[in-house]
């Protein structure tokens, strides 16, 4: 009977405090939250309550200034029949509007939010901007995601990424301490250069009690072939 060791890496959503005060607070109806706040304000004494009678009044003239906005753009005659080469840009110009319509700066135009497809490096570089990086080790942090490939792999090695930076005073030895932190972004193991290293990585997340970590540490790293082949 071969006895073979079973790795499981999952990754869990880590249920803090603060996040469970806040997932509590949203459940609460207006008259509890009232009361939450108010017993908040009588226990700490350095708590300021704001009116926020003019933030809301602002908020509803934006509303109503933004819903002018499209009502003035769908006022806006479009041809009914349009050439099958016509483009958007040449349907819509960027320009001021003829007639009677309303006259928008480019940064006065609204900007459709719809529905976007987000790509891997994208995520990573939302991450980097989250990140505590000092500028360079940001944009060491960047030339590092560019270099990711759309499954989640470097594509070069890591001398190439130093190379590219094309700043002297940047070594090997701080490129590989950005990476090793942008390899515990999320999905864990991102930016590895491959499958043995990526999983060597995840395996870091684990705590050093952890049953059989050490094993399945040796055996990613000297037997990762037999297990892939399960030759066990």
């Amino acid at each position: 009977m071969k006895q073979g060791l079973q790795l499981r890496l999952s990754q869990q959503l880590a249920m803090t405090p603060q996040l469970q005060q806040a997932i509590r607070l949203l459940q609460l109806s207006t008259l509890e939250l009232q009361q939450e706040l108010q017993q908040a304000l009588d226990s700490n004494p350095l708590l300021e309550q704001t009116d926020l009678h003019d933030e809301v009044e602002t908020k509803e003239a934006e509303d109503r200034e933004s819903l002018d906005t499209v009502d003035a753009l769908e006022q806006k005659d479009m041809p009914e029949e349009l050439p099958l080469d016509a483009s958007w840009d040449e349907i819509y110009t960027a320009g001021t509007p003829s007639g009677n319509g309303v006259d928008y700066q480019d940064d006065e135009l609204p900007v459709y939010q719809g529905e976007t497809t987000q790509s891997l490096q994208d995520y990573l570089m939302w991450q980097v901007e989250l990140t505590p990086f000092t500028d360079t080790d940001r944009a060491i942090a960047t030339s590092i995601v560019d270099a990711v490939d759309d499954t989640g792999y470097l594509t070069v090695p890591v001398e190439d990424i130093v190379e590219s930076i094309g700043d002297d005073e940047i070594g090997l030895e701080e490129v590989e301490a950005v990476l090793k932190r942008i390899q515990r972004f999320d999905p864990v193991g991102v930016a590895a250069k491959d499958l043995r290293d990526c999983l060597l990585v995840q395996l870091s997340q684990f705590a050093k009690e952890t049953p059989w970590i050490d094993e399945a540490r040796l055996i990613i790293s000297d037997h990762l072939d037999l297990l892939a082949n399960h030759d066990f």
